[in-house]
């Protein structure tokens, strides 16, 4: 009797370890888990975030990356010389800023010289008179101009008017012309 209340007792004392270290561990990882989570959110809450000040940052970007592979270092690299690139950059033709402006150059000098002759002829418009188109002969009699100078001007200016507007759609077209070809767009301007 006493070897069975003994090996009882070893049963029961290895049953009460097994269950408490069973214990501990499944129901310890979902308090934990949920514990975890309101002590997370309090530790988040009373951290101190960090300010990153502009020394900061220029330390940062004379750092060299780490666990990062070649192709990404490479990339970084491309970023800080971008101007070199831009400046080596061609359109699908082969063509660079140079030749796109030489193109749009004498079509935008041409549209601000239709533009001030435009202005020109409504200032003239502007400052004539209903007695500005009468003529006086030698025998001091008044003469009507042949035709209306207001409606000369004013076809003058319809005229500069439609040739300017041909001109812009020319711009247009080659603006057009251009982002097909893939150029920049900072090469018309």
């Amino acid at each position: 009797m006493m070897r069975a209340a003994s090996f009882q007792k070893h049963c029961s004392l290895c049953i009460f370890m097994a269950w408490s270290l069973l214990g501990e561990t499944y129901p310890a990882s979902e308090t934990q888990t949920s514990a975890g989570d309101t002590k997370g959110t309090s530790q988040s809450d009373s951290k101190e975030k960090k300010v990153y000040t502009n020394s900061d940052l220029e330390r940062l970007k004379t750092t060299q990356p780490i666990n990062q592979d070649a192709a990404k270092k490479d990339n970084s690299g491309k970023n800080r010389s971008s101007n070199s690139a831009l400046d080596n950059y061609r359109d699908i033709h082969g063509h660079d800023r140079e030749y796109w402006q030489q193109k749009l150059h004498p079509l935008r000098s041409k549209v601000n010289l239709l533009d001030s002759k435009i202005t020109d002829l409504e200032n003239k418009k502007a400052e004539q008179t209903v007695s500005s188109g009468l003529k006086v002969s030698k025998s001091g009699k008044l003469h009507a101009s042949s035709g209306d100078p207001q409606a000369k001007l004013q076809q003058k200016i319809d005229e500069l008017k439609l040739q300017r507007s041909q001109v812009t759609r020319d711009i247009e077209d080659l603006e057009e012309k251009a982002r097909k070809d893939q150029a920049l767009p900072e090469w018309l301007r």
